[in-house]
């Protein structure tokens, strides 16, 4: 819980999805920026991006799932300035995790599995024609006052 790591000291945190997935969390109300949450006197939460208004997460699993039609989009709209992508490992490789999925779930987590690295790679020309570059959290964190 974030109330946790600010008690803990931690000064950051990115593991809030300003979206909503049905039966597992609903987060619309989160700020798409970078916010103090309520009651942290330290801690700054650095939200995963997602895209305006329809708040559909910016993710590797999503990019698997929509395909090049998401990086069309993700090409023609305005992005925030500080973006956060999510990603893991089984994004990008099959792993023994895949298998004790439900069959639809491991569907959606197959589906362009085969060509995720080459995805991500387009996705990354893309942030950089935009003029993102690739930092640390900590880079982020340091270089912004939060107080």
């Amino acid at each position: 819980e974030i109330q946790q790591l600010d008690e803990m000291g931690f000064e950051f945190d990115s593991s809030i999805f300003p979206s909503y997935r049905p039966g597992v969390y609903s987060n619309l109300d989160v700020p798409l920026s970078p916010y103090r949450p309520e009651g942290s006197e330290r801690l700054v939460e650095y939200p995963i991006g997602a895209l305006p208004k329809i708040r559909v997460p910016l993710s590797q699993s999503y990019l698997k799932l929509f395909g090049r039609p998401y990086l069309w989009v993700l090409k023609r709209i305005a992005l925030p300035e500080i973006l956060i992508f999510d990603s893991h490992l089984q994004d990008f490789y099959q792993t023994a995790s895949h298998n004790q999925l439900d069959v639809p779930l491991r569907q959606i987590h197959q589906r362009n599995l085969g060509v995720s690295v080459e995805l991500f790679q387009s996705l990354t020309r893309i942030l950089r024609g935009k003029g993102y570059k690739f930092v640390k959290m900590s880079d982020i964190h340091d270089r912004i006052d939060y107080r």
